[in-house]
């Protein structure tokens, strides 16, 4: 088997990503750089010592697993964070979140990292800010991932974790500056039809209610009197949930402005309270 014909069978199996994909299953099970990798693409790696590895997991991404759990780990702000089943895997969109708090908080924040999951949003906000940051989720799994990667990449001292149901309205102690949330916000109905790959990651961790805009609901409602003067709701939301958080925001007494990914496609909202004497 050669690089390229791995490239081809996963082209075939409805992966457009299939020569990116065996380049970072090959580096991983190899150790060799992605330059050696890609120079010797079309070369025959069946006698390497590496090859049974890297054929497990060319079968499981063929399974549509996807490559982040199958190599254990995934970047997010330029960091390496470990990646399990237990967590939703960090996407690049997500980053806007990061460049929010960083650009508008001081080393003497403290924030609020909702729904963490890997710890991704809290942990880099942590290290590029040097702020406090509470990192909460309803999954004891994730919040040990979320710990590890706080030890891994020096943020251990910066956090605290705290199992809490934000639909149950569980508050960390204290206030913060921003609350930071990457809820899921897939609509119920149509988890089962997105591509196959999203049936690996955690249910719990996609799954909105009805309409998507379960958790916004709840956090905004309930999370409110945790935020300190001045302080705001910073979500990531699905591209058409816009104008839907919108409403929920001025059903709360919040100002919300919508920001754009680099597709174009609204990502994120920030909710500030309504200041009525400047009206």
């Amino acid at each position: 088997m050669t690089l390229r014909e791995a490239e081809v069978a996963l082209e075939g199996a409805g992966i457009k990503t299939g020569a990116f994909d065996v380049l970072i299953m090959a580096e991983e099970a190899s150790g060799c750089s992605r330059a050696s990798l890609l120079a010797s693409r079309g070369e025959d790696i069946s006698h390497e010592a590496w090859f049974c590895r890297f054929y497990e997991m060319l079968q499981r991404r063929l399974r549509r697993e996807p490559l982040q759990y199958i190599i254990g780990k995934w970047e997010f702000y330029g960091r390496s964070f470990t990646v399990t089943p237990d967590t939703l895997i960090p996407r690049p969109e997500t980053e806007m979140l990061v460049d929010f708090a960083v650009k508008h908080l001081n080393p003497n924040a403290v924030v609020a990292d909702l729904c963490c999951g890997t710890g991704a949003v809290g942990i880099s906000v942590a290290l590029e800010v040097g702020c406090r940051v509470i990192c909460a989720d309803i999954s004891q799994k994730a919040l040990d991932v979320a710990r590890q990667n706080a030890v891994k990449l020096g943020a251990a001292d910066k956090i605290s974790f705290v199992l809490a149901d934000v639909l149950a309205g569980d508050k960390p102690d204290g206030e913060f500056d921003m609350i930071l949330c990457n809820p899921p916000y897939v609509r119920s109905g149509d988890i089962d039809t997105l591509e196959p790959e999203l049936s690996y990651e955690p249910r719990l961790a996609l799954d909105g209610g009805d309409d998507g805009l379960l958790f916004y609901r709840a956090v905004t409602k309930n999370y409110a009197d945790k935020l300190k003067p001045g302080g705001g709701f910073v979500y990531e939301i699905g591209y058409d949930q816009a104008d839907d958080v919108k409403n929920i925001a001025k059903e709360h007494g919040f100002d919300c402005d919508v920001y754009k990914d680099s597709s174009g496609l609204q990502r994120m909202v920030v909710l500030k309270k309504t200041n009525r004497n400047e009206k």
